[in-house]
């Protein structure tokens, strides 16, 4: 994906809303490409510990396109969120970089971003997005 073709950069994936954002940017035909720090999408819930759930029921918390199944618990263990959201990118074929990290996000006077991304210890890559959203917990 070269730097031209990325309409929408998303950044700090600490909840799934970023996920769905880029599924919904997707479908609409912009291009969008994630950074995800962790090794694998969704290791910020797999990694928490063994028995946190989401404190809403799972209907409160459908993700765009892909519902969670019928039988699915009433309240979401974090490890079986981490698996959704993982095979939610995949499903919905959704440009990620893991192992990545912004390092540096610039805004010029004229609107126009350049970040530069530490690609998982394989070098640095700069990018020029049109926008860029930033998703904080």
């Amino acid at each position: 994906m070269s730097s031209r073709a990325i309409g929408y950069f998303i950044m700090k994936l600490t909840r799934f809303s970023g996920l769905q954002l880029a599924a919904q940017l997707k479908s609409l035909g912009t291009s969008v490409l994630i950074v995800e720090k962790n090794a694998q999408i969704g290791d910020i819930w797999r990694n928490r510990y063994e028995y946190l759930s989401l404190h809403l029921p799972h209907w409160a918390d459908h993700f765009a396109f892909f519902p969670f199944p019928e039988q699915w618990p009433t309240y979401t263990p974090a490890q079986k969120l981490g698996i959704f959201m993982e095979w939610y990118a995949h499903a919905m074929e959704l440009a990620v970089w893991t192992s990545s990290e912004v390092i540096k996000a610039e805004q010029d006077s004229g609107g126009q971003w350049t970040l530069q991304i530490n690609k998982g210890g394989n070098g640095v890559r700069t990018l020029r997005p049109k926008h860029v959203v930033s998703l904080l917990m």
